[in-house]
């Protein structure tokens, strides 16, 4: 998957949150607050899951108990871009 503006770096800087650059050099940080872990979410309020994020052809990833959970990188492009921080309720 091509992406005009995926991520190409991820790190977890502190618990549930992520900080992440874009490849136009767009950059923030994405914090989960805790009522967004549930449905396909709810197996990442394991931090040590949490931390085993990854990057896959430029999208945020986890693999959860052989289930791959993602994040739209339209989306996380959109948040940061115009607000640097992202909040997932």
């Amino acid at each position: 998957m091509s992406l005009e503006y995926g991520v190409v770096e991820i790190k977890v800087v502190k618990p549930y949150e992520l900080w992440v650059k874009c490849s136009d050099g767009v950059s923030g940080t994405i914090r989960f607050l805790t009522s967004r872990f549930r449905n396909v979410f709810a197996g990442l309020a394991d931090f040590n899951k949490f931390s085993q994020v990854y990057l896959d052809n430029g999208v945020i990833t986890w693999n959860v108990d052989n289930q791959i959970v993602d994040i739209a990188p339209d989306r996380v492009y959109d948040e940061l871009k115009s607000h640097k921080v992202w909040e997932l309720k």
